[in-house]
């Protein structure tokens, strides 16, 4: 190998810098996301657990700093990752934050990414999995997940994980306690939410997304697993976010 490798890592080395463990990334994380402090205090918990620890990646300022916002979001992620939440929201997730930091020039605006990128990943760490299932039901699951903006079929999944369609009807409803039509539809719908609430997108398009038959089929599976049809869903609880305080008024 090149001598400026071995010499790389030997300054390192007699310089006393050494890497975070894994241990104490998970453990920062996981104290943060637990309190029930503000996201800057949860924040500024895990970097002053962590201090000391950001190592120097490049001779430019700048460029130390974006490589070390995206050592970070790969840290929230695996964070993530190892609490079992969805894989393809994660990697999505990461996508974007990771697309955001050639933006960041300064410290300040290192601070607010931060921020917005923990607001994010504390959130997206309480809709992790509980359930721990066997192989095929779990690779079952991640497979739904990943394909979960298309239409999906038993066959399709018991090809997946390698079993038969009538053997992955009765292992999944015996793990799950749902049919695996019904546990597509619920996680469709779930997701269906997220969109109702935080884009802008139509019916027609989040129901064709989705992999839905139709707009009546998407509404008809919607007001049967949560009680509203989705523009009911999305105005009320837009109603309900308008209605909170807003923070800055009361400064």
């Amino acid at each position: 190998m090149k001598r400026e490798f071995y010499r790389y890592i030997y300054n390192n080395r007699v310089s006393g810098f050494h890497h975070p463990t894994r241990e104490n990334i998970m453990g920062a994380f996981y104290a943060a996301q637990s309190g029930s402090d503000s996201i800057e205090s949860k924040v500024d918990l895990f970097f002053s657990k962590l201090n000391g620890e950001q190592g120097v990646l490049n001779d430019s300022d700048l460029t130390n700093l974006h490589y070390t916002l995206v050592n970070d979001c790969f840290y929230f992620c695996e964070y993530l990752l190892s609490n079992n939440v969805d894989n393809e929201l994660v990697y999505n997730s990461s996508d974007y934050y990771i697309n955001q930091i050639s933006s960041v020039k300064t410290r300040s605006q290192a601070k607010k990414f931060y921020t917005e990128l923990a607001e994010t990943f504390f959130e997206l760490s309480t809709r992790k999995r509980l359930e721990l299932y066997s192989f095929h039901i779990e690779k079952s699951v991640k497979y739904i997940d990943q394909k979960l903006y298309t239409q999906l079929t038993l066959n399709e999944v018991a090809k997946n994980v390698g079993l038969t369609p009538q053997y992955l009807t009765t292992l999944f409803r015996r793990e799950t306690g749902k049919t695996l039509y019904q546990y597509i539809a619920e996680r469709k719908i779930d997701e269906s939410k997220m969109l109702l609430l935080y884009t802008s997108e139509s019916m027609t398009t989040i129901a064709s997304s989705l992999g839905f038959s139709s707009s009546a089929h998407f509404s008809s599976v919607f007001r049967k697993l949560t009680g509203h049809n989705p523009t009911e869903y999305r105005n009320k609880r837009l109603d309900m976010f308008r209605s909170l305080p807003n923070p800055a008024k009361n400064d």
